[in-house]
C-alpha cells in the first residue's frame, strides 16, 4: 500500500513525535515530520528534496522568505546544519484529505554560518498531497518561542 509517505530508513524515530503529539495523533504526519527532523539532523539532500515543494515558500526566523532551491543551497553548501532537534509539541490540523497544518515545537541547535543559534522554536508546516500521492511542504515558518 503506498500512503503518499516516503520512507527514508530506519534512523527516522516517529515515536519522539508521537509522544509530542497534542490531542489525536495523525499518523501520516507524524512520519513525515519524523522523517523531515532526520533529514535535517543528517543534511540528507534527497530526502529534504523529495519532502518540499517545488512551490516552497518559507519564512526563516528573520523574516526572509526562501525558496526549496535556496533551502537545499543552504544545506548543500554548509551553511545550516542542524545539531539538535527535539520535538516538544506537535499540534496537526487537517482542513481536507489532501491538505495537513503541523504546527511543532522545537528545542533546536542550529549552525548558521559562524553562528549557532539555540532555543525553543515553533514551525508551522503546511503539507499538502501532491498529484503523484506523495506529501510535500508548500509553505512554512519558523521562530523563536519564550517557553
Amino acid at each position: 500500500m503506498n500512503d503518499g509517505v516516503q520512507d527514508f530508513g530506519s534512523r527516522v524515530d516517529e515515536r519522539i513525535f508521537e509522544r509530542a503529539s497534542v490531542g489525536t495523533v495523525d499518523p501520516d504526519i507524524v512520519k513525515l515530520e519524523a522523517r523531515l527532523r532526520a533529514a535535517q539532523l543528517s543534511g540528507d539532500l534527497e530526502a529534504l528534496s523529495s519532502l518540499m515543494s517545488e512551490d516552497l515558500l518559507f519564512a526563516g526566523p528573520d523574516g526572509n522568505l526562501v525558496s526549496k532551491n535556496m533551502d537545499i543551497e543552504a544545506y548543500r553548501s554548509g551553511l545550516v546544519k542542524f545539531l539538535r532537534h527535539e520535538p516538544l509539541e506537535l499540534h496537526v490540523r487537517r482542513p481536507t484529505r489532501d491538505v495537513a497544518v503541523a504546527s511543532l515545537a522545537a528545542k533546536l541547535m542550529v549552525s548558521v554560518g559562524a553562528e549557532v543559534a539555540e532555543g525553543n522554536y515553533r514551525y508551522t508546516r503546511v503539507w499538502q498531497r501532491q498529484d503523484d500521492g506523495q506529501w510535500k511542504v508548500l509553505a512554512g515558518q519558523v521562530g523563536p518561542v519564550n517557553r
